[in-house]
């Protein structure tokens, strides 16, 4: 009989006991944990808020904003339900980085953030209250150096690990509430709501990580710390914004931009905070650097839920008006499958999803970038859409119906012609009319034969006189020794 995933849960509550009592190695810990984690994540559910209380902590800073504490441990990451571990703890704001906190950022350090900049952040997010948007990934880090100065304190964006770790919990949840799909009251995106910008932060409350952060999916992408190797240094965003459909607006959803002083309206950020205990600590377990993603991957959340339907029959959510129903060929293929056999997608290693092509990426995330820009063009002057590119109508072909050897010597005949045609072209082609890129060829290649003739010439010569060098020397060498016998008899 199957474990409940309230025994799953009281299990992993009693793994956390055993290894903060020390009765449990660190290694029987991470593994017997993990696997506790994916049979909750096979069976689609999620742990309780009661079983996050206890790591549900919150500070302030200097300047009185609020921080949830996310904290170590092993838990299910990405798109494939990865392993993975966040080593220190760290605090992350509850709130996205608002217009009045970047505006007193610009004021107070004299940043060089156009007056053209300025009005097109106040038109996506009207409101003090408001996340910023219109901002580069340069821009959000320079806010966290000035912090930096300002409260003599450690900030910084967080890793793409630690914001979904934040976001996500531990569990494998598609949203920070669980994996009930979003309704209009949870979180700031595209349709039904024709929203013209951002929504104060704290609009949707019930938009909840289980750290206690709030808002992490809709109202503007995040940008994440990430760099990742590449000539035209693009950097992740996560979470989607409010002028996405709701399938970007989840905790596995990701994008990226490029170069990093491009200030796009859906990108906004928060931040990670470190006090002086936790920056040490931070350091020490990072001192040879975090693994991060290398994949310039555009994740939605459609493709992804579809792949779950056929990997996990054990779960089999109720189809609602957001979600991707299950069809014909999903239930076949759950029939079908063996339960002792993994699925092709669950053996392929990391990366190599269909979505992992690096062209058909950058097309995503380029298409995200200008529905966003067409959107709020239609929002701001309806009578200025740009127009949309359409291919030339073709004329259709008569069908030919011709035996295949006739079609065949067809389309020979055209071919030979044309080649008899051009060879007697350049026959009669008189020399003085001769193209002068052909005449430099011949003349390149007349330069070649002859410094090629010399070159064998020498050869031929340096040759000559060193088997006349090698006979000479020979013949005193022969003399020597004939000289040096007769000596020696002569003595003898």
């Amino acid at each position: 009989m199957s474990e409940s995933a309230q025994d799953i849960e009281i299990r992993i509550k009693q793994l956390d006991e055993k290894w903060e009592l020390e009765e449990l190695s660190e290694l029987e810990y991470k593994e017997q944990k993990w696997k506790a984690l994916q049979q909750l994540c096979d069976r689609g559910k999620v742990l309780s808020p009661e079983f996050f209380f206890p790591e549900m902590q919150e500070t302030t800073d200097a300047n009185g904003k609020e921080f949830c504490y996310v904290g170590t441990g092993p838990f299910v990451f990405g798109p494939e339900d990865q392993f993975c571990e966040l080593k220190a703890p760290i605090y992350i704001s509850k709130f996205p980085v608002t217009v009045a906190e970047f505006v007193t950022f610009v004021e107070e350090s004299g940043y060089s953030y156009p007056e053209e900049d300025l009005e097109q952040l106040h038109l996506v997010s009207p409101e003090p209250t408001c996340p910023a948007c219109h901002i580069s990934w340069l821009d959000a880090k320079e806010y966290c150096r000035w912090l930096r100065k300002r409260n003599c304190e450690y900030y910084s964006l967080p890793h793409e690990i630690e914001w979904e770790r934040a976001a996500r919990g531990i569990d494998g949840r598609f949203y920070p509430w669980g994996n009930s799909d979003p309704t209009p009251e949870q979180a700031c995106f595209r349709d039904p709501i024709d929203y013209k910008g951002t929504a104060p932060v704290e609009a949707f409350i019930e938009n909840c990580s289980p750290t206690g952060c709030v808002g992490m999916v809709g109202n503007t992408w995040e940008w994440c710390l990430d760099t990742i190797k590449d000539p035209r240094d693009p950097h992740i965003l996560r979470g989607g914004s409010w002028c996405n459909p709701v399938d970007y607006c989840n905790c596995i959803s990701r994008t990226f931009s490029f170069p990093p002083e491009k200030r796009v309206d859906y990108g906004g950020f928060r931040i990670v905070y470190l006090p002086q205990e936790m920056l040490i600590e931070y350091r020490r377990q990072y001192a040879s650097g975090m693994t991060t993603s290398s994949n310039l991957t555009v994740v939605t959340h459609a493709k992804r839920k579809t792949r779950m339907l056929e990997e996990r029959p054990e779960w089999q959510p109720s189809a609602t008006a957001n979600s991707p129903s299950e069809t014909g060929a999903v239930r076949a293929k759950k029939a079908a499958k063996s339960p002792e056999q993994p699925s092709a997608a669950a053996s392929k290693p990391s990366g190599t999803a269909d979505a992992d092509d690096f062209s058909l990426n950058e097309l995503m995330a380029q298409a995200i970038s200008e529905a966003a820009d067409i959107y709020r063009t239609s929002l701001e002057n309806p009578q200025e859409l740009p127009p949309l590119k359409t291919r030339p109508r073709m004329e259709p072909i008569a069908p030919v119906v011709v035996p295949m050897q006739k079609e065949k010597e067809a389309k020979d005949e055209p071919k030979a012609e044309k080649k008899a045609l051009k060879k007697s072209e350049v026959a009669a082609e008189p020399e003085e009319k001769a193209s002068p890129l052909r005449k430099l060829g011949e003349q390149e290649k007349e330069k070649k034969k002859k410094k090629g003739r010399t070159r064998s010439d020498l050869d031929q010569a340096v040759q000559k006189y060193l088997r006349i060098a090698v006979i000479v020397w020979c013949s005193i060498f022969a003399a020597l020794i004939a000289l040096i016998v007769q000596k020696m008899l002569t003595f003898g």
